[in-house]
């Protein structure tokens, strides 16, 4: 996949996030290279060649419904899955791992379905019953590249099988650890966290949210799963983790991520933006006082240990996408 060319990291840390992601990639591969070679078995369409010429994004959007729907469902997950992404929740996960001295191979499968029920969340949000967004990650949303329906059962099945990638991929963590793996990501995913977050979004009018009520819609819909980050990678420490301290930090991460979005795209009239609410200078000012408060968190911390939060909460600062 294409990394975004934006890059917080220097030196050996950014060596280690490269490392990190690639490894992430070729275990999202052969996870879904394993379900293609499944389905093929009860004649599946086959994945394209990839030499295959590109469709034409103009002639996609004529009319989604008319879209190639001829390919397999893996190709449809992989379309999205694998194009040029932040993947600032894998980042977290490593970042956690520094935080809690825990090797970073041990987190892969963490970060992998994170990673597939944050995409299967862009593919859904993408649809026309949702937000209706015709441009994901610098492509055609899914569903203009493969048809609503394709593109809805490949959110499922992303979902379903992030659940199936952490399990198989998995094998010598405890029972203990799987248990509370699964907590976390029910958690976060679900209508606790992210879904009631979604509600919530569908749900809102014109009336100007307050301040509350708006912080902890993203911290539900953003944060849930930035949180879930954080506390996955501190169920591979023990029982003795604050898991609840570092889920609120996950969350504020998430909240500040979502106000940096929200400055970056402007006053596009959302009446769920940070900046259409209360002006680009209030904005602005939040997410000051968030991010100083995320690097209060972290003090008295050995420094290698939290350099890389402080790296991604400064980056998201400043960051241009």
């Amino acid at each position: 996949m294409k990394h975004d060319a934006e890059n917080p990291f220097k030196g050996q840390t950014n060596e280690a996030c490269e490392a990190f992601l690639n490894a992430l990639d070729d275990l999202l591969k052969t996870h879904l290279n394993n379900l293609e070679a499944c389905a093929a078995q009860f004649g599946a369409p086959k994945p394209l060649r990839p030499d295959a010429p590109e469709v034409s994004s103009k002639s996609l959007f004529a009319d989604s419904r008319k879209a190639n729907s001829q390919v397999s469902i893996v190709t449809a997950m992989s379309y999205t899955l694998f194009a040029s992404a932040k993947r600032f929740r894998p980042l977290l996960c490593l970042a956690a791992c520094k935080l809690f001295g825990i090797e970073a191979n041990r987190a892969l499968p963490w970060a992998a379905a994170l990673e597939m029920i944050h995409t299967y969340s862009l593919i859904h949000d993408d649809l026309p019953c949702m937000d209706n967004d015709s441009m994901r990650r610098g492509q055609p949303s899914n569903h203009i590249a493969h048809g609503e329906a394709l593109a809805l059962l490949s959110g499922d099945a992303l979902l379903t099988e992030a659940f199936a990638c952490l399990l198989k991929s998995s094998p010598e963590e405890a029972p203990q650890t799987l248990r509370l793996w699964l907590e976390h990501l029910t958690r976060a995913a679900g209508a606790q966290g992210m879904i009631l977050g979604q509600v919530l979004d569908i749900q809102a009018d014109s009336r100007t949210p307050q301040a509350f009520d708006l912080e902890r819609f993203h911290r539900l819909k953003t944060g849930a799963l930035m949180a879930a980050c954080l506390s996955g990678v501190s169920a591979l420490v023990g029982p003795e983790t604050d898991v609840e301290h570092w889920w609120n930090f996950g969350e504020t991460l998430g909240l500040a991520f979502q106000i940096a979005d929200d400055i970056l795209d402007g006053d596009q009239e959302e009446p769920l933006s940070f900046v259409t609410a209360f002006g680009l200078e209030a904005a602005q000012t939040r997410l000051q006082t968030l991010s100083a408060a995320l690097n209060q968190v972290l003090e008295g911390y050995p420094p290698e240990r939290i350099q890389m939060f402080h790296d991604l909460i400064r980056w998201n600062l400043i960051r241009k996408v």
